[in-house]
């Protein structure tokens, strides 16, 4: 509890400060979240998996549907649409998956979110599908690309640099459905200690958001859930999925 208490007080730390920044020509905030179920949008309703939430209750406390499900592991907001309230955004970042998620949409920002994802791709291979933070990364360059082509190279940079705040919520499905996943994740437990695979986390998530995502992100925030190489050249990073 101490620990997420701490995730609390770093996002509302984070936002007093963004919050004043933000502002700018570009209009209010825009949200690119990354990370699993606790902010997935509802980018599992558009993959084959065990992992969804696109049923009743959840979404039943969802003002903006009227209460009816949208693939959110919640009844109501996650903490990233509230996020993204506090920034002033106009509209929910929407999931990147989605069909109209393209055009003006993506200047809201966009949410890669996905239910049983982690940092590492064999995270969540439970659920038989998922987005790990590899491809959601992917995914975010195929926004950027767009990016530019709807606002130019310059613009877009700058777009990126000045509204665009970054929300990670990854890790705990490393643990619960991977490392300590009974039977499954035995040989991984004998062939590296608790510490190391930590290491190893930290090594895989620094490689994603440092060399694999191509940009600096000059404005982000934590949300670490477990107390108790060169740029993609795949134009179609969705063949990854399976």
């Amino acid at each position: 509890m101490a620990a997420v208490a701490a995730a609390v007080l770093v996002c509302a730390t984070a936002l007093g400060v963004v919050g004043a920044e933000v502002v700018d020509e570009f209009g209010g905030g825009a949200s690119f979240i990354f990370g699993d179920s606790l902010v997935d949008a509802g980018n599992n309703n558009y993959i084959p998996t065990l992992s969804r939430a696109n049923m009743t209750p959840n979404g039943i406390d969802f003002a903006a549907t009227g209460g009816a499900p949208t693939g959110r592991f919640t009844n109501g907001r996650t903490i990233a649409d509230i996020i993204g309230e506090m920034l002033g955004q106009a509209d929910y970042s929407p999931p990147f998956l989605a069909p109209n998620t393209s055009g003006g949409a993506i200047l809201n920002g966009v949410n890669y979110a996905s239910g049983g994802g982690g940092i590492l791709n064999g995270t969540g291979k439970v659920f038989v599908n998922r987005i790990g933070m590899d491809l959601q990364v992917d995914y975010f360059n195929v926004t950027r690309r767009q990016l530019d082509a709807l606002l130019g190279k310059e613009k877009a940079r700058e777009f990126l640099r000045k509204k665009a705040i970054f929300s990670i919520t990854v890790g705990s499905n490393d643990f619960l459905n991977n490392y300590l996943m009974p039977v499954l994740s035995t040989g991984t437990r004998i062939r590296q200690s608790p510490d190391a695979f930590v290491d190893d986390l930290i090594f895989h998530l620094r490689d994603q958001l440092t060399v694999r995502a191509c940009v600096a992100f000059t404005k982000h925030i934590w949300q670490w859930q477990w107390p108790d190489r060169s740029c993609p050249d795949d134009d179609d990073p969705e063949r990854r999925l399976h």
